[in-house]
């Protein structure tokens, strides 16, 4: 019974509980609290308690589908103040705040007003005669999409860029603005929001926000399902995923064992199904080579080293740990993997984690 079973043994959701939380438990500057307690706002709606929780601490990448009713412009004011005062390393840090109309950054401002903070303004570039360069202290900036597509050489004081509808722009101008601010400003994490659910935006936004630190927030997640299969054998063990890659509905499974084990593991599958591998001594350019192939293929098996997390759960339909990860993975590696798991596979609807 692989196929009539593998479907019913599952985790529990990975969506954060329904309950609201003060802006105090989810790690929010105390600045930015102190601010929204004078506005009389000390809780959150689901949406902002989802995206604050997974990112206030370690200041990571994300993507979000919040829809209106979320408080969207509060949410991105918060983020901006908090981003912009935990920023370190940056003279005169500033947050870029990419709006989709006139009327959105209306919104914002009017949020911004609320959550007033001493010593941090909030201002409207909407034109190219100022741009953040003529502004000698930290900031956050408001403008179109447009404009910041010139602010090229203004981007290694950039700490974050919010983007409001980031799925309504060409993916290929999104992607060349994160690039240009990534290059000068490495440390910049990026917040996209989007009307969308993070399985229907383009892989190329996806796949350029940052590969350890990235969460994604769907308004109406799943939980990967998770199935545990014992082997007791060398035997038992391919058999198995023989069985397994059987089932129609994996057309895109991530399958992972020891480094050394990936060329005969993929030699052995690649005899039934279409197979690319990576392995660890594999440069950024292969990897992203046999990545694309993998995207493309509509029905391939990617065959990688341990806790590969090169590769968007998204993209898969089953992810298969065929040795369980080396003793020897840095405590690390092992936060990164947990990560990519919990947080890239919760917005797909199902992955399978066997």
């Amino acid at each position: 019974g692989i196929n009539a079973e593998y479907g019913k043994m599952s985790s529990p959701s990975t969506r954060f509980p329904e309950k609201e939380s003060t802006f105090d438990d989810l790690g929010v500057h105390p600045k930015v609290v102190t601010a929204l307690k004078k506005a009389n706002m000390t809780r959150g709606t689901q949406a902002q308690c989802d995206i604050l929780r997974c990112t206030c601490d370690d200041m990571s990448d994300v993507l979000a589908e919040v829809q209106g009713g979320d408080g969207r412009y509060a949410l991105m004011s918060m983020f901006a103040q908090h981003c912009v005062l935990n920023s370190e390393g940056i003279d005169f840090p500033f947050v870029a705040v990419i709006t989709a109309n006139d009327a959105s950054r209306t919104k914002f401002l009017k949020e911004m007003s609320k959550q007033k903070i001493d010593g941090l303004d909030a201002v409207e570039i909407a034109n190219t005669n100022r741009r953040p360069s003529d502004y000698r202290r930290p900031c956050i900036f408001v403008t179109s999409f447009a404009i910041a597509m010139r602010w090229e050489a203004d981007m290694k004081r950039c700490c974050t860029v919010i983007m409001e509808g980031a799925n309504q722009f060409k993916p290929e101008d999104v992607e060349r603005l994160l690039d240009a601010t990534a290059k000068r400003s490495p440390e910049a994490n990026f917040f996209l929001l989007t009307t969308v659910p993070p399985c229907d935006v383009d892989p190329s936004l996806r796949y350029i926000l940052g590969r350890k630190k990235r969460r994604y927030r769907a308004t109406t997640p799943s939980g990967p399902v998770s199935t545990y299969l014992l082997a007791n054998s060398e035997k038992d063990r391919t058999m198995l995923v023989e069985r397994l890659l059987q089932i129609k509905e994996f057309s895109k499974v991530l399958l992972l064992t020891h480094n050394r084990e990936v060329r005969q593991l993929s030699d052995y599958v690649g005899k039934s199904r279409k197979t690319m591998e990576v392995r660890r001594n594999a440069t950024n350019a292969e990897r992203f080579a046999t990545i694309t192939e993998f995207l493309g293929a509509p029905s391939a098996v990617l065959v990688a080293m341990d806790m590969y997390t090169g590769i968007d759960l998204l993209d898969v339909n089953a992810v298969i740990q065929f040795y369980p990860p080396q003793k020897s993975v840095p405590d690390e590696d092992w936060e990164d993997y947990v990560n990519c798991v919990t947080r890239t596979a919760a917005s797909r609807g199902v992955t399978n984690l066997i």
